[in-house]
């Protein structure tokens, strides 16, 4: 059964956010963590790659040290 509110009369809803706003903090925190793991091994095997694909591996003992070096970042 519902009672009527008198006229200028207020309803306030309050919900605590608090446990959503950790989980988007903790959510955030690990989206940037991944990126950066992932980041930083792409980038040494992006340079890798580059130095062999320019030619700036001439010997090969260089270019099979720098393949080996791209096989351990990709791990």
């Amino acid at each position: 059964e519902a009672v009527p509110l008198q006229a200028g009369g207020l309803v306030l809803s309050l919900r605590d956010v608090t446990p959503l706003r950790r989980m988007e903090r903790m959510r955030r925190d690990f989206v940037a963590n991944i990126s950066h793991e992932l980041r930083t091994p792409l980038t040494s095997i992006k340079l890798l790659a580059e130095t062999l694909a320019s030619g700036g591996a001439d010997e090969p003992e260089a270019v099979h040290d720098f393949a080996h070096q791209i096989e351990r970042e990709a791990d």
